[in-house]
């Protein structure tokens, strides 16, 4: 990286105190939610296509837990649906993807923006469509449909960006 400073010339910059005041200000907001959930929409879509043709039955009844334990909690963002997320990353068979997938999962958890709109989602009581799209998945995990895992999965993140589109354009007006 160079600086340009007119009248005086050009300057390469020191970019380890660059990458670590980056680092810093990541730690302090978080990434960007909707980075967060195209990194998942990405990530967790192939891992819910893998998941589909390696899950077993007791995943599949611990995937139901996790479904009614989000029903019991009423909200999403809490820990039946991470739970859920991280069941289907396990059911996938590899450690790496179920790594990642938690990585991405406390990222999202400790970002303050990310809280700020898993309150309003629950203040308007949004987590019905999200819980609706986990029982379809659950359903497509049972039948091992491995292209239609992938979609439902896909989908289920492409609503969650869409809620946080729409709970934003409401707070500006």
């Amino acid at each position: 990286m160079v600086e340009v400073r007119v009248g005086s010339g050009i300057y390469v910059l020191d970019t380890s105190k660059r990458k670590e005041e980056i680092s810093n200000k990541i730690a302090k907001i978080g990434y960007a939610p909707l980075e967060l959930i195209e990194a998942r929409k990405e990530i967790e879509g192939a891992i819910a296509e893998l998941a589909a043709q390696r899950i077993d039955k007791g995943c599949l009844e611990q995937l139901e837990q996790a479904i009614d334990k989000m029903v019991h909690e009423n909200k999403i963002g809490a820990d039946g649906d991470r739970e859920f997320h991280l069941l289907v990353a396990k059911a996938a068979g590899n450690s790496v993807l179920e790594t990642i997938t938690v990585f991405l999962w406390d990222q999202q958890q400790n970002s303050p923006m990310w809280t700020k709109l898993i309150e309003r989602m629950k203040e308007k009581k949004l987590h019905t469509t999200i819980l609706d799209d986990h029982r379809c998945l659950l359903d497509s995990l049972r039948q091992k449909d491995s292209k239609e895992a992938k979609a439902i999965m896909r989908n289920h993140l492409n609503h969650a960006r869409d809620i946080y589109f729409d709970l934003m354009g409401e707070e500006e007006n």
